[in-house]
């Protein structure tokens, strides 16, 4: 009776605030302290993390005594703080790859942070690391949401997500962030988190619930309009060596997941495919590009140094796997891009993943054992278009329609605007059906449309803009301007569309090439 109390009492604890730490004999049988240590200011220490006073000290130090480490900085929080990042680059060759790391986008995922430390102090400061320099340049943002770290908060000043803004860019971290990511154009690009393993969805199971039984998982994307060498090199050969890698330390893992309820039951969301966070988005803009989750959020110190140690562990096999495989990367970014400047491909409007049954893996932590069951799970690794339109040579927007071009620019495209005015045969968008949704998300109501596409001739006044899709980064620039895609302006409120209304937005088809706009 007295044991059913305490299982009560906890369950209470799970459900009113969630776990703040895990109990000792889950953490001393499945996630033990490793005994490592990294020359970063929270392992000194001894308890806490990495303060925004400690982290500016530690990369000044670290970065005035390495000739080829730059100490710079992307703007401002919205609290005034600087948000720094440390570029790495030796004389040489001048066909190396360009690495980008960031961590701390969240800021309560502070293992993401001390990693990132930890990753520049060993590429620094030892020997043995130096040879990765000969064919790489790397860029590393060791903590992006300082204000939200300052708190240990999840989110930005202004309560919004980070990692749900790539393509709205309302965060002014964000949009600094996009801004330096687009010039530096990175081939390779790692975003660390870490995840809550304790899901309200997994307290059904057992007499105290589930938690997550896996080290780290792996996030990477299955959109259709990212080009397919792009999908194959991230998944076949960056993720795979990871994975070999952590198998060799003993470490478990697994494909990112969610847990999502219908009618009751239970199933999960497997890969990305939404470019409002990083890992579709960086990849649209043809980098190969993962999203590393790694088990810690509310175990404070818990686990820690194992956390920061998988952390690294897992930035150093990209390191060494770009590395290693220098030329086959480089290729195959450069077909990729060559793929999207060449318009090979059609637009994915709307697409759907695969239904199929998956093992998971669980830690019951009434019984203190690791458990496994199937579980239906919706996958992005083989998605099926649905509704496709032939790409067109370029989009039209007016004038007037600066916040999407401010966007878009901030995305890495080259904007042309006409220098006369100028009359095109283009396609419109009309909207047949609009549902505004009722609840906010990021600040905003969703405005969910579906369009009927008509062909017409349409003059369009000087200062109006040219947006071509010959060019790298154009895949952002199809899932920011057809309206029904899932992160489209117009569903994210940067272009407004009533039904029964022409949009704002058209699609130029066929143009001479030495027009000039």
């Amino acid at each position: 009776m007295k044991l059913k109390l305490i299982y009560i009492l906890i369950l209470i604890q799970l459900a009113v605030v969630g776990y703040s730490q895990q109990p000792g004999r889950l953490t001393n049988k499945f996630f033990p302290d490793l005994d490592v240590t990294f020359n970063t200011p929270a392992f000194e220490s001894k308890h806490g993390f990495t303060n925004y006073k400690e982290l500016i000290a530690f990369l000044e130090e670290l970065t005035s005594s390495n000739e080829h480490a730059q100490l710079l900085y992307l703007g401002k929080t919205q609290k005034g703080r600087k948000i720094p990042y440390v570029k790495i680059s030796k004389p040489g060759s001048t066909d190396k790859l360009r690495i980008w790391m960031q961590g701390g986008i969240h800021g309560n995922e502070p293992a993401s942070s001390e990693g990132m430390l930890a990753v520049l102090s060993d590429l620094l400061t030892k020997d043995e690391n130096s040879f990765l320099l000969d064919r790489l340049e790397v860029v590393i943002v060791p903590m992006v949401n300082i204000d939200g770290y300052v708190k240990q908060n999840r989110r930005a000043k202004n309560d919004l997500d980070l990692n749900r803004d790539l393509m709205k860019l309302q965060i002014p971290e964000i949009k600094q962030l996009r801004a330096t990511y687009a010039d530096y154009s990175p081939h390779v690009s790692i975003d660390f988190h870490e995840y809550n393993p304790f899901r309200a969805a997994f307290r059904q199971f057992g007499d105290m619930g589930y938690t997550s039984f896996y080290d780290a998982m792996f996030l990477y994307t299955g959109e259709l309009n990212v080009e397919p060498k792009i999908r194959d090199l991230t998944e076949n050969l960056f993720v795979k060596n990871a994975k070999a890698k952590f198998t060799e330390e003993g470490f478990q893992y697994n494909d990112y997941f969610s847990p999502q309820e219908n009618l009751g039951k239970l199933y999960f969301n497997m890969g990305s495919t939404s470019a409002r966070s990083s890992a579709t988005s960086f990849a649209l803009g043809n980098s190969i590009s993962v999203l590393m989750e790694i088990r810690g959020i509310r175990l404070n110190r818990n686990s820690f140094e194992r956390r920061v140690y998988i952390t690294y562990t897992a930035a150093f096999s990209y390191l060494k796997t770009a590395y290693e495989n220098h030329d086959r990367v480089l290729a195959g970014v450069n077909e990729a891009i060559e793929s999207t400047i060449a318009r090979e491909h059609d637009v994915v409007i709307k697409s759907k993943k695969s239904n199929v049954e998956l093992p998971i893996k669980f830690i019951d932590i009434a019984e203190n054992e690791a458990v496994e069951n199937e579980f239906p799970v919706a996958s992005s690794k083989e998605m099926t278009p649905v509704v496709s339109r032939e790409r067109p040579y370029a989009y039209v927007l007016p004038s007037n329609q600066t916040q999407a071009i401010e966007n878009l620019r901030i995305l890495g495209l080259d904007i042309d605007t006409l220098k006369t005015p100028q009359t095109f045969e283009v396609q419109s968008y009309v909207v047949e059906a609009q549902e505004i949704e009722a609840s906010k998300y990021q600040g905003y109501f969703p405005n969910n449309v579906s369009t009927q596409i008509s062909t017409i001739e349409k003059q369009f006044e000087q200062g109006a803009f040219i947006i071509r899709l010959n060019q790298k980064n154009a895949n952002l620039a199809v899932t920011a301007l057809e309206p029904e895609n899932e992160n489209s302006f117009v569903r994210v409120r940067v272009v407004e569309a009533q039904k029964g209304e022409e949009i704002p937005i058209y699609r130029l088809m066929n143009v001479d090439e030495s027009q000039n706009f």
